[in-house]
């Protein structure tokens, strides 16, 4: 079987480590014998979601964050679409609040994100 994985900004959203998932699911997958591809998407490339087996982004700092939130947006209607379809995602860390209809980050400044689920982040002063 082949598998086509989308991995969203490897670059800037890789804090912790966060591709340690994708190349473990990748690993397991190609150990059963399949054929795994992956398609890294950077800040104004072009990716075709449609036909996707599983999209992919990894947590970064707030910062790096609204950085990939507003090229991501271009890419919100297939996203949508994508998970309408059922197509497996994981996005991680601060990569998640970028499904959401909204950030707020602790100046009271916000951004918008795909509105793929109905929530908003709010981002408090004092780490936890």
């Amino acid at each position: 079987m082949e598998f086509r994985f989308i991995h969203f900004y490897p670059d800037l959203m890789s804090l912790y480590g966060s591709y340690g998932s994708l190349a473990a699911l990748r690993r397991y997958l190609e150990r059963l014998g399949n054929t795994v591809t992956v398609e890294e998407v950077r800040p104004g490339e072009a990716a075709e979601i449609s036909g996707a087996d599983f999209l992919f982004m990894g947590a970064g700092t707030e910062r790096q964050a609204r950085a990939a939130a507003g090229d991501f947006a271009r890419f919100g209607q297939a996203v949508k679409a994508a998970a309408g379809g059922g197509t497996a995602m994981l996005f991680a860390g601060t990569a998640m609040d970028l499904r959401g209809e909204r950030v707020t980050e602790a100046d009271g400044s916000s951004y918008a994100g795909i509105g793929l689920a109905g929530f908003s982040t709010v981002h408090g002063g004092k780490r936890i």
